[in-house]
């Protein structure tokens, strides 16, 4: 869902939070891989690993927003953060086994790679569901930025 989370972030910043910019909004709706993707890369771990379990999540986001208050970072961040790591969780469909992690035992191990996973996602045919909700919130995403368009240029020269 690559693409799935990149609209979620675009969507989320123009209708439900406008006060937080459009990159931070895109930059958290990838929250939990951020953290699983590399140690997936560097130690071999899964990709929907400790970042995907609702324990990772809450040491995370508790940490995100304790830096938040520490660094005077603007005070929505921890909210929205923690809305687009439910999010993220989702529209991943993560299993029981990683979401409530380490209460039902250790994370399922996958054979195959991110890149053959986003592949096959985007790629299998025919598209699964998944794939096909993830692209109708990409086309919603687009159309939403692109019909925002004519209104914000109105109101920049005073029409609105």
């Amino acid at each position: 869902m690559v693409f799935g989370h990149l609209a979620a972030g675009s969507l989320g910043q123009q209708f439900l939070f406008r006060r937080a910019d459009l990159p931070f909004c895109m930059i958290a709706a990838f929250g939990p891989d951020w953290i699983d993707k590399p140690l997936k890369l560097l130690f071999g771990l899964p990709g929907h690993g400790i970042a995907h379990s609702l324990c990772g999540a809450a040491l995370f986001l508790g940490t995100f927003a304790w830096a938040c208050r520490r660094f005077s970072l603007p005070a929505c961040w921890p909210f929205v953060a923690a809305l687009f790591w439910a999010l993220h969780l989702l529209c991943d469909m993560v299993k029981p086994a990683v979401l409530l992690w380490p209460v039902l035992g250790s994370f399922p191990v996958y054979a195959h790679t991110t890149a053959e996973a986003a592949w096959n996602f985007y790629a299998a045919r025919p598209l699964s569901a998944m794939a096909w909700c993830d692209l109708t919130l990409v086309a919603l995403a687009v159309a939403a930025r692109l019909t925002a368009l004519p209104r914000r240029a109105a109101m920049a020269h005073g029409r609105l």
